[in-house]
């Protein structure tokens, strides 16, 4: 399943907005729109626009990379705040309810740390998690299950019958999570995307459409921090 290539975006609603404006601000997309906009029309918007926003992007500096002062992960119910500690060089801790950060003025490296902290955490809560999907479904005919920080897939069922999740999947609702693994777990049984996939799919998530619609637009879930190289 692959990842819509949009920008960075924020959508904010104003009351006397009367269409959908565009802007351009330090690397972000600002997207202002009216009053009850559907959010999921959001990313077609930004498709049909997207030269006029990759020039306008390739304008400007793109932020520099910050640490956050919490990272929150929706699919788990739970918020770490970070808590950031002077140290000679960066590290990262679970401590209780929080996270102890070391930091040495290289913020970069501090949320690559992050990165490889949430990698591991993915690791120790998804394959369990797509187990008992599969066993729901009725769909276990797979090997095993890796996570990774991919740029480009949510997941993807190999020909060894290896399933890849994206550790950033806990950054969305259970409910994505859940679609993404049945999505995979389909791949068992059918290869490709064709009707007989879509249906079995479909038969097995009710609620696939708005977390289609909520994958399209990243930008307002995954953090740029995770997306550091």
């Amino acid at each position: 399943m692959k990842i819509r290539d949009l920008p960075p975006h924020t959508v904010r609603e104003h009351p006397r907005a009367k269409r959908v404006i565009l802007r351009v601000k330090c690397g972000v997309v600002q997207v202002t729109v009216p009053r009850g906009f559907p959010r999921q029309r959001v990313g077609a918007i930004l498709e049909a626009h997207h030269a006029w926003l990759q020039r306008h992007l390739d304008e400007t500096n793109t932020p520099q990379v910050e640490v956050p002062e919490r990272v929150a992960l929706p699919a788990l119910g739970r918020e770490f705040p970070v808590v950031c500690c002077p140290a000679k060089r960066p590290y990262v801790q679970a401590v209780g309810d929080h996270l102890r950060l070391g930091v040495s003025d290289a913020p970069r490296q501090e949320c690559l740390l992050l990165c490889r902290w949430l990698q591991n955490l993915a690791q120790s809560v998804l394959p369990g998690w797509c187990a008992q999907t599969a066993r729901r479904s009725g769909l276990s005919d797979y090997a095993r299950v890796q996570v990774r920080r991919q740029k480009t897939r949510w997941g993807s069922f190999s020909m060894k019958k290896t399933i890849s999740l994206n550790c950033k999947l806990l950054f969305f609702p259970p409910e994505v999570v859940e679609y993404v693994m049945v999505h995979e777990l389909a791949h068992s049984r059918h290869k490709g995307h064709g009707s007989a996939f879509q249906a079995l799919v479909r038969s097995l998530v009710p609620h696939c459409s708005s977390s289609e619609a909520i994958l399209r637009v990243p930008g307002q879930w995954v953090p740029q921090w995770v997306e550091v190289e």
